[in-house]
């Protein structure tokens, strides 16, 4: 017995040694969890002698003001680091090297001024990243790039934050909560590409208007804070593609209203606070009572719960038990829709129709399908003021278009006939509808959500102020017409100048292309004589001889030269210089080679004399006589 009390002694003296070395000093260190605690010691660095094997360190709440490079290196297996409420205010780059299984971070209530996104790129598993409290100023694009694991984030009461980028949050496709509570916002953060996200915090911020468009694309979230804040104002649609919303908290804001069937497009909305708003209640109020009603009936017993702070007959009554029968309300008016329209065939159409904040507006399309705000269509899309985007119409989207303005009382409705050509040209008949009668009192059932309708009055008719397609404008087919035409006059104009610039290099091509001849070819032609008309037949003249030389016969020359013709006068007859004689009896003869005249015939006949081609002399030589 006594040597197995003396080796239990020695185990526990030898455990307790162990136990002194491997934990730093001032810090507890329990074995079974693998857990540092060195909380609240006021110390002002990282203690040395931390266990390799750690795998949770907490340094809360004390007065450290750098995390230098290299400092936890050697913790391999850390997974969790707190180090808020100290008075760190600069992470060195590198100080995270070697805590590659890190997932959560805590670092809030320090002195941060800045985001350390650096530091971050050195924690490749982190999950969950807490830097609430800190006097960080900016937040800039991309600042969370280097931590793309991030599921958790948690920037809220950064009280002195005065610039945040719409590309913040870029790169943290995996984040599913986001508080962003008290960070002095005027504005909503740019979070539409957070499309995981599924809590997110908004609280204590300024912003006075939940725009149509500020949650777009948050399809999975399932949590949505606004308290606190000075909402007045939820625009119509606002929440539409939260389709996944389980629980919305607007208490503690400026309400009076909110759009008519806000609610509807939320299917899993279970839990709604709307107190300490001052509700309006009258008529735009009534499709509220009716859904709490119907959705929400443990509200009848909530406490605080949404009560009516006007009119002074209802104030402090919970809003679901307000009735129809308090009031006496009017059906809804469409104030603004479109009348004549005309564009052209593959163009987007663009039909208006907006009424007041408390009614819903749809549109039917031709082939009887209701659209609404958010509705997911290929072309077809309503935007939050009810305006009906037909995008690049063609001749299939003709038709009649109706919308639809809807309210606890009853409808409105106004036809829109679309007509789309193959020319392009749109035309647009509208009429105006009014459903129930504008004003009466009625009793809204309440096992029921749809209000009874009131005793219908004959229904209101307004015709557009000029029929579709005219405008005092001319018509889109007479400015067609008019446009051919003048294009064809352009395009003779134009074919013609080719026209005449074609001949114009032509011939002066040609002129270019001739060559300078050579050798000239002589035609020699001589002159028909009629001797009858030299020597009359006269009294005077008869039995006298006329003396002539050769040269006085009109003796002409043809030269062709290059397809031109030039007449001159040439001498060159053998006996040019000597005198021949006519006879009298008024015949003509041929002058033959010898020079001498002979007679052809008794009548007066011609004889053309030919000279052949020569390269430079010609000949002479008789050609066959031809009577006159």
């Amino acid at each position: 017995m006594g040597n197995d009390a003396a080796a239990f002694a020695w185990v526990v003296l030898l455990a307790g040694i162990l136990l002194s070395e491997g934990c730093p000093r001032k810090c507890t260190c329990p074995i079974k969890y693998y857990a540092v605690y060195c909380e609240d010691t006021g110390m002002t660095a990282v203690p040395d002698g931390i266990p390799s094997d750690t795998r949770l360190l907490s340094l809360h709440n004390n007065n450290i003001t750098v995390i230098m490079k290299d400092q936890f290196k050697h913790l391999v297996e850390l997974e969790t680091l707190q180090m808020s409420q100290n008075k760190i205010s600069d992470i060195e780059v590198g100080a995270f090297t070697g805590l590659d299984a890190l997932k959560t971070l805590e670092l809030y209530y320090n002195r941060l001024e800045k985001v350390p996104s650096t530091a971050f790129a050195y924690l490749p598993n982190l999950r969950e990243l807490w830097l609430r409290g800190n006097p960080i100023k900016r937040i800039n694009s991309w600042a969370f790039v280097h931590v793309p694991t991030l599921t958790y984030l948690d920037i809220g009461e950064l009280k002195d934050l005065e610039f945040i980028s719409d590309n913040a949050f870029l790169g943290l496709t995996k984040l599913r909560y986001l508080n962003m509570g008290v960070t002095n916002l005027k504005k909503m953060p740019g979070i539409r590409h957070l499309t995981n996200l599924e809590e997110l915090d908004l609280s204590g911020n300024p912003i006075a208007v939940i725009e149509a468009d500020h949650f777009q694309s948050l399809r999975n979230l399932r949590k949505l804070w606004l308290t606190y804040m000075q909402i007045n104002t939820v625009e119509m649609n606002a929440l539409d593609e939260l389709v996944s919303l389980y629980e919305l908290n607007l208490s503690y804001n400026n309400l009076t209203m909110l759009p008519y069937n806000l609610f509807s497009p939320l299917p899993n909305l279970q839990k709604v606070f709307l107190h300490h708003n001052p509700w309006r209640c009258h008529c735009e109020i009534l499709w509220l009572s009716q859904w709490l009603r119907d959705n929400i009936p443990s509200n009848r017993s909530c406490n605080p719960c949404a009560q009516c702070a006007f009119p002074d007959e209802l104030r402090g009554t919970y809003i679901g038990d307000v009735y129809d029968s308090n009031f006496t309300c009017a059906v809804p008016i469409i104030e603004n829709h479109s009348r004549d329209l005309n564009i052209t065939e593959g163009s987007n159409a663009e039909l208006r129709c907006t009424s007041g904040r408390e009614t819903a507006i749809s549109w039917i399309t031709p082939n009887g399908t209701t659209v609404t705000h958010g509705s997911y269509k290929v072309k077809v899309k309503v935007l939050s003021d009810g305006t009906l985007n037909i995008s690049s119409v063609t001749v299939s989207d003709s038709g009649k278009y109706i919308c639809v303005a809807e309210n606890p009382v009853g409808n409105a409705t106004i036809s829109v006939v679309l007509t789309v050509n193959g020319t392009g040209n749109i035309s647009f008949t509208v009429t105006n509808k009014t459903m129930p009668g504008t004003e009466s009192s009625f009793n809204m059932p309440t096992d029921s959500a749809k209000p009874k309708s009131p005793q219908s009055t004959p229904p209101i008719l307004n015709e557009p102020d000029s029929e579709a397609g005219t405008n005092g404008s001319p018509k889109v087919d007479d400015v067609i017409v008019t446009t051919k035409i003048i294009i064809g006059c352009f395009g003779a104009i134009t074919l013609a100048a080719i026209c005449l610039l074609i001949v114009y290099y032509r011939m002066q091509r040609k002129k270019k292309k001739k060559p300078k001849p050579q050798n000239r070819s002589y035609y020699k032609t001589v002159d028909l004589v009629n001797i009858d008309e030299l020597c009359p037949d006269s009294p005077n003249s008869m039995g006298k001889s006329i003396n002539t030389t050769s040269n006085s016969l009109n003796t002409h020359t043809s030269l062709s030269m290059n397809n031109m013709s030039t007449f001159t006068s040439l001498h060159t007859l053998p006996h040019e210089n000597s005198s021949q004689t006519l006879p009298r009896d008024g015949t003509m003869h041929s002058i033959t080679k010898d020079g001498l005249l002979h007679n052809l015939s008794d009548k007066a006949i011609s004889t053309y004399n030919t000279y052949a081609t020569l390269p430079r002399e010609p000949t002479t030589e008789s050609i066959t006589e031809t009577q006159l």
